[in-house]
């Protein structure tokens, strides 16, 4: 009954290949010949779906399961990918909580004139990763080719956690982004605001990222810079 009122949508992608790497491929390792998973872009298995509450109101959610294609299996215990729900309106926007891709990584990839692939894509410099936790997002409506986004992370890298002296202070982030695009031009920027700093071992600190990117697609050439 529940799925005969939603619209509920089963996506995935199966992606292995095989990879050669010398020696230089590694720090202090020798070369490497193997199968790999998610050479191109990641293997995962997601669920997404809409309930129509009435008066423009719709609930959302997204989840995704990270995947081996090489061994079989999940990569991640509980995912690991896209894990929201969330609220939007037509004339409000989008609002939505829990695990997701951050605005930075959302720029780079729909700014790369592979459209998202791993191999042409740069992972964000401060952290090295693409998602983040506990993060609620907003994304406004689509004016005329224009999208602004903003967000905070309670706790980005890990579950909710109370920071205690000597471990890591002050663990949120926060985070803003505006994109346009108009025909075969795309551009934005994005920022965010790291207030994690590490107490401990020194693995990271605190500090700001920005990015800015574009491309622009002419007949069966696409230009871009990030």
């Amino acid at each position: 009954a529940a799925f005969a009122q939603s619209n509920v949508v089963i996506y995935g992608v199966a992606d292995a290949g095989y990879v050669y790497g010398s020696d230089s491929f590694v720090t202090n390792g020798k070369s490497t010949s193997k199968m790999t998973s998610g050479g191109q872009t990641g293997s995962r298995l997601g669920f997404r779906g809409t309930e129509d509450l009435g008066n423009g109101l719709s609930a959302n959610f997204k989840y995704e399961q990270a995947l081996n294609i090489d061994v079989g299996g999940e990569t991640v215990a509980g995912g690991g990918r896209w894990a929201t729900v969330g609220l939007s309106g037509k004339t409000w926007g989008a609002f939505e909580m829990g695990r997701r891709d951050t605005f930075i990584d959302q720029l780079l990839g729909g700014t790369d004139v592979q459209d998202r692939v791993t191999v042409g894509q740069v992972s964000p410099v401060m952290r090295d990763t693409a998602r983040i936790s506990n993060f609620f997002a907003y994304t406004s409506p689509n004016w005329s080719g224009l999208t602004v986004k903003a967000g905070i992370s309670t706790s980005p890298w890990a579950d909710e956690v109370t920071p205690t002296t000597g471990t890591t202070t002050n663990v949120r982030m926060y985070t803003a982004a505006v994109d346009y695009e108009n025909g075969g031009l795309k551009v934005g920027a994005a920022y965010q605001r790291n207030k994690g700093q590490s107490n401990e071992d020194n693995s990271f600190d605190a500090g700001s990222e920005w990015a800015l990117g574009g491309k622009y697609k002419i007949g069966i050439v696409t230009l871009g810079a990030q």
